[in-house]
């Protein structure tokens, strides 16, 4: 029996051996499958996201390539309307041109095409211009009227004896009519005459005061420094007193520059917001808040503010009040 397990072990240990070398080949066999398959997906996936993107670009590049197209359709149609333009503009001056010599010398027309700026209303000739500037102010008060006036009347007769004069007596002609007037010295008069009259006669005075508009009296500048609040508003009501107006508007603007005035922003902050509660109120371009209100109002802000004391403060308007009872007859 020990003979037999003597000769079969030699071959038991070959049989093992090649048993556990397939086992090792069979693992290594399997993760080299495994690799194989990962990179195929890897290469698919890979593949896949190229595909998408080359798509994409081809679509982008389809799309640029017809912006491209439109943007040159685009050009070639502003280009041949700015030639249309250009031909129309040239034909444009070309008629105007033949048009101005009809009717216009040939320095007049020098002057309009030559200046910087060529309109048709420039066409006028300047010496009739000139001329009325010193012919016109034989009046006192008409001055202005009559040389607003003028223009609009000499405009189309002008316009309708060029026509009929030639090009080279044109200018003598317009030189020789105005030229005669300002010469007499008897022109001179109603010049010395008008200026008297614009400095003795009272009748230019409603129209300055007609466009100058009610005026508001210059409100003085308030500042309550290191005085009491009490001591402020008095001579805040002593000012107020002396400026002796009744305008809504500067009684307005006087509230508003003692509100300014206040240093202390804790009483001012009070103050308008007891105003506030009674009165309108509306915000200046400056940040401020101007309270809509009398100056007879600001005595009631303080009080209820807890800044003056109700029995010793009394109000302008309750003087008001008993001066008009007073007068009555009981």
């Amino acid at each position: 029996m020990d003979r037999l397990q003597t000769a079969l072990s030699p071959k038991l240990a070959g049989v093992a051996a090649d048993k556990l070398w397939q086992f090792q080949l069979r693992k290594e066999n399997k993760a080299l499958l495994e690799q194989v398959q990962e990179n195929d997906r890897r290469y698919r996936f890979d593949t896949a996201e190229t595909n998408r993107k080359l798509k994409e670009s081809t679509d982008r590049i389809v799309a640029l390539e017809s912006k491209i197209a439109e943007y040159e359709r685009e050009k070639t149609r502003t280009d041949q309307a700015r030639k249309e333009f250009m031909k129309e503009d040239a034909t444009f001056k070309a008629n105007l041109k033949n048009f101005l010599e009809r009717r216009l010398s040939q320095t007049e027309l020098t002057t309009i095409i030559g200046g910087p700026s060529t309109t048709v209303s420039a066409a006028l000739p300047q010496s009739r211009d000139s001329s009325q500037l010193v012919n016109v102010p034989a009046s006192g008060h008409a001055t202005s009227q009559h040389f607003k006036a003028t223009p609009a009347t000499t405009t189309p007769s002008s316009r309708d004896q060029e026509p009929a004069i030639s090009n080279g007596n044109a200018n003598g002609q317009r030189q020789k009519t105005p030229r005669p007037r300002p010469k007499p010295t008897v022109a001179r008069r109603p010049v010395t005459r008008s200026r008297n009259k614009s400095t003795d006669s009272p009748t230019e005075t409603p129209v300055t005061f007609e466009n100058a508009g009610p005026q508001i009296p210059n409100i003085p500048r308030l500042f309550q420094g290191t005085n009491h609040i009490k001591t402020y508003y008095n001579d805040s009501n002593d000012v107020f007193k002396r400026l002796n107006t009744i305008e809504p508007q500067s009684e307005v603007n006087f509230v508003s520059a003692f509100i300014s005035g206040i240093t202390d922003p804790k009483i001012k902050s009070r103050l308008i917001s007891e105003l506030q509660q009674l009165h309108p109120s509306r915000n200046r371009k400056d940040g401020r808040i101007e309270v809509l209100c009398d100056w007879d109002d600001i005595p009631e802000g303080l009080r209820k503010a807890g800044l003056l004391s109700p029995a010793k403060e009394t109000s302008r308007r309750k003087h008001r009040v008993l001066g008009d009872l007073s007068d009555l007859d009981f």
